[in-house]
């Protein structure tokens, strides 16, 4: 082979974020005459050429993806020679783990000063909203990193720790409480770009982390909330989270008489993004005030402990507020799903024939909150029997589902079932039918109306 031409750098593999500035680099030498070029290409993309040594070209406007990355070697004589490639990931997700770290450190920097904690609360919902987006950037980059399930794990602590230093820093004289989770945060994102970068942990990463007591073996549990009477927390009322597999604590402590405390022995609970006022921990469970402005519906309740714990729950908070939960990847759609296909996207009025049994018309399921928490079950003949023996309370009479087409006209869908979806407290069902007259209709805005009170808006297509 008269050339010889190799990749010298990067390495294999190599990790870099959006926008770095990325140096390509190789050798090459001829038996017959001498190297005139060397052109480096990111599948079919030229990066550059190059005609001196050493022979490289950088760049830095590489969109998100994996490459495999050749240099192509000319000689005076015309002959031309590919090297092995090598295999280059750009990551959107990464440049966003590094950015909201940046951010977090600097909002943990400005908390040393009387006033920073009042001044930054919209910086800390911000670092809530940075974090939100890395995850969606990861997920879409997901398959890109073999250490996927440990920074998926990560990603997840840093949001919630994220929204319990959010809801903390609403209250007065809690800096030291919103250090600690901010450490823990750092710690958290710290472990993701190491796995996005290198798919370990570095030694540097490991000893910070142990110095904040940020778990690297952490496992989040969902124990379970719920009053001490009922179900259903009320607003202004107790709640209860009942022990997970690892005790939040080997303390038995009662709040101070009298005096409010949002974190006790180190525990703190965030309910729906507000802190809850702590009554007491034990190694069985803790108790705590519901926020009294909470809305009926899902809530979701974090619990965090500077001794490194992390538990996720929800609760049905009493009280009618029907909310349909949105789509995450559509901007202005719902959360709506086919009753038998379970897809979503642009639905069709018709079922196809396979589906024996049933009439030809579709059936959609809206994923909803805040309906079982406050109607009535007045209508005992509709309710669902399960296989299991449990009965399902279909609150079908007291729910209305309207579709308001592009032209203004309002066509009401028959809603076979509404009630609780099964799996989440206080997570809703509501399975409408879709009626011939809505066939070819586009885009259709949806909305729930329970008691008078009307939902928000949200679309479908159908075609």
């Amino acid at each position: 082979m008269p050339i010889t031409v190799n990749m010298t750098n990067p390495t294999n593999n190599a990790t870099f974020s959006v926008g770095a500035n990325i140096t390509f680099g190789a050798t090459a030498t001829t038996t017959s005459g001498s190297i005139s070029s060397v052109a480096f290409n990111a599948n079919t993309l030229l990066l550059g050429t190059t005609t001196v040594t050493p022979y490289s070209v950088s760049s830095s406007t590489l969109p998100a993806g994996v490459y495999s990355v050749s240099a192509v070697a000319r000689n005076s004589q015309g002959v031309a020679v590919t090297s092995s490639p090598i295999q280059v990931k750009i990551s959107k997700a990464l440049k966003s783990v590094r950015t909201t770290r940046k951010n977090a450190s600097t909002i943990e920097g400005a908390t040393g000063t009387a006033t920073a904690t009042v001044q930054a609360v919209g910086d800390y919902d911000s670092l809530v909203t940075d974090i939100e987006q890395a995850y969606r950037d990861f997920l879409a980059e997901r398959v890109m990193f073999p250490a996927a399930n440990r920074i998926d794990n990560y990603l997840f602590a840093s949001l919630f720790l994220a929204r319990a230093t959010a809801s903390l820093a609403k209250e007065s004289s809690q800096n030291s409480a919103i250090d600690d989770r901010l450490n823990k945060l750092d710690a958290y994102l710290g472990f993701c770009e190491d796995l996005m970068v290198n798919g370990a942990i570095s030694g540097a990463s490991l000893s910070a982390a142990n110095q904040v007591s940020a778990k690297v073996n952490l496992t989040i549990f969902q124990p379970t909330t719920l009053s001490p009477t009922d179900a259903q927390l009320t607003p202004g009322g107790a709640g209860m989270i009942m022990n997970s597999p690892s005790p939040f604590t080997t303390q038995i402590l009662n709040a101070p008489n009298g005096g409010k405390t949002v974190e006790l022995g180190g525990i703190s609970i965030t309910v729906k993004g507000e802190s809850a006022e702590m009554l007491s921990i034990s190694p069985t469970s803790l108790t705590f005030k519901v926020p009294a402005d909470l809305t009926g519906g899902l809530a979701d309740i974090l619990i965090t402990s500077r001794s490194g714990y992390i538990s996720f729950s929800s609760a049905n908070v009493t009280g009618l507020n029907p909310t349909i939960l949105l789509n995450s990847e559509i901007s202005g759609r719902g959360a709506i799903l086919d009753a038998l296909n379970i897809n979503s996207g642009t639905y069709s009025t018709v079922t196809p024939a396979q589906y024996l049994g049933l009439d030809a018309r579709t059936r959609l399921t809206i994923l909803a909150t805040g309906v079982s928490s406050g109607v009535a079950n007045t209508d005992l003949g509709n309710d669902v029997w399960l296989a299991n023996g449990q009965m399902l309370p279909n609150l079908a009479e007291s729910v209305v589902v309207e579709a308001r087409r592009s032209s203004g006209a309002i066509v009401r869908l028959p809603v076979e079932y509404a009630g609780s979806q099964g799996v989440l407290p206080g997570l809703d069902q509501i399975t409408v039918v879709l009626p011939v007259q809505l066939a070819g209709a586009g885009s259709v805005q949806l909305t729930v109306v329970v008691g008078g009170v009307r939902s928000n808006p949200v679309t479908v297509v159908i075609q």
